[in-house]
């Protein structure tokens, strides 16, 4: 699938410049916690020559004790329980790593090597076997030969200088910063900083870094950084993890997702599009195509002759009059955020939710229409069932209308909402249809399971959609589980 985000970079966008913004990104997006954890899986010796470097926020994350104290605890170095006090944990990481027997071949495992032999008497140094002739077993199993000298004095030793090492033993200062090249331009130590968490980081620890990313930040910053970023935020895994952690999706989901990055995204731009569904701003965002008898009104629930909503969060309705009355928006696909790729190849599921009722001492009709325009507003599929007529005298419940559009044309870019009505005793005042908790829910697509399906698919017109109606429930009908 195409996606339109990524080409909304500059188009001629350096790669040293895509590396700045990725790690401007990645700073001010993941919590420190997380950029700590990531710090813990780099090599020390990685940290302090490629990334201490790179911005000060790096260094200071990685000069403080909380990271050496936890890349201790991850070695082995201490234990959970640990209650010794630690002068300087950086030195104390490092001289654990270092930590050995300079001394080599101290068991005679190679004969005399490494030695030298400083006074050589009687029938000189030899390399005997554990136990020996009247001897012991020695306290480690490990150890299998010694040393002998005979009947005239016999000595030997090593000489170690620290450059057989990685740095003086120590130093307050990691002394690997100051092997870095003293003008090594940030760039470059950017760029390699970036090759070396590449290299050091398992993919599964950059992938879990990656789900604490907001997704538009991912797609715009991240995704051009390297081949390997691309192809981690590509795939269905980061995105599968991204929706479980937000909740989109329980672990015992089930069904197929066609595309789990759509998902992701149409579940993070999911709301109600249109504005003022509820009455709580008056008449605010609401197009008057007619107004006739005492007109539009807005009132507070449940209202003379009627009866409570369902969900006690709405409050207020509309209300018509004894000549026709209608209203409508017009949503720009566009400026709510989603885009011509999205609407054209994943073609989501669009739920159009609207709850009316009449007064119970008269009767009313109800209409209502919805619409699927193209750019220039031409048609491309419509909901428009026939006329809702209620007698009076009755029970006055609220009843949920609700329409799902599918598989619809390419090309719809703006949806046209409309409802309104009258009362049929022709009375004086606000006694016809009242109208409230309109909804416009773009929702992901969720692949039917075929086994599922009892016959062969038939073709589908362009208004074809689901269409329910029902007088209880606090939400559209159909609409896929959460």
């Amino acid at each position: 699938m195409h996606w339109p985000l990524v080409c909304r970079l500059p188009p001629m966008c350096t790669p040293r410049r895509t590396h700045a913004m990725a790690l401007l990104s990645i700073n001010k997006l993941l919590p420190m916690p997380i950029l700590l954890e990531v710090f813990t899986h780099v090599p020390a010796r990685q940290l302090v020559l490629r990334c201490r470097p790179v911005c000060s926020l790096w260094r200071d994350l990685i000069d403080t004790v909380t990271l050496w104290k936890l890349k201790s605890l991850r070695d082995g170095f201490i234990t959970k329980d640990w209650d010794e006090p630690v002068a300087d944990w950086k030195s104390f990481y490092f001289l654990s790593i270092l930590r050995r027997n300079l001394l080599r071949n101290p068991c005679g495992e190679e004969g005399m090597a490494a030695w030298h032999v400083d006074a050589n008497g009687g029938d000189e140094w030899n390399v005997e076997s554990l136990p020996g002739a009247c001897g012991t077993d020695f306290p480690s199993p490990q150890v299998r030969n010694y040393f002998v000298t005979s009947y005239r004095a016999a000595s030997g030793g090593q000489e170690q200088t620290t450059s057989s090492g990685d740095g003086p033993v120590g130093a307050p200062e990691c002394p690997l910063v100051c092997r870095l090249p003293p003008m090594r331009p940030p760039r470059r130590t950017r760029a390699r900083a970036l090759l070396s968490i590449n290299e050091l980081l398992p993919e599964t620890v950059l992938l879990e870094v990656l789900t604490h990313v907001p997704a538009r930040q991912l797609v715009l910053r991240c995704r051009p950084v390297c081949s390997l970023w691309r192809d981690l935020i590509d795939t269905v895994t980061l995105w599968k993890l991204k929706s479980l952690r937000d909740g989109f999706f329980t672990e015992d989901w089930d069904q197929p997702v066609a595309d789990w990055k759509s998902f992701y995204f149409l579940c993070i731009f999911r709301r109600n599009l249109l504005r003022n569904p509820c009455a709580e701003e008056g008449m605010a965002a609401w197009h008057i195509d007619a107004n006739g008898g005492d007109e539009w009104n807005v009132e507070s629930l449940p209202g003379a002759c009627g009866t409570d909503f369902p969900s006690p969060q709405v409050r207020n309705y509309f209300v018509t009059s004894y000549r026709l009355c209608r209203k409508s928006q017009v949503v720009n696909l566009k400026a709510e955020g989603y885009w011509e790729g999205l609407m054209d190849e994943y073609r989501p599921d669009i739920v159009v939710t609207d709850w009316f009722a009449a007064r119970a001492d008269c009767g009313c009709t109800y209409s209502i229409r919805v619409q699927l325009l193209s750019a220039d507003y031409i048609v491309l599929a419509s909901f428009e069932p026939p006329p809702v007529t209620i007698p009076q005298w009755n029970d006055a419940t609220w009843t949920e209308v609700t329409h799902t559009f599918s598989d619809y044309p390419r090309g719809v870019r703006h949806i046209l909402f409309q409802h309104g009505g009258k009362d049929t005793q022709f009375w004086a005042g606000w006694y016809g249809p009242r109208v409230t908790n309109s909804s416009i829910v773009i929702s992901p697509k969720v692949t039917r399971n075929p086994a599922s399906s009892t016959g062969p698919p038939r073709p589908r017109a362009a208004s074809d959609g689901q269409e329910q109606m029902t007088t209880s429930g606090d939400g559209p009908v159909g609409a896929p589980e959460w």
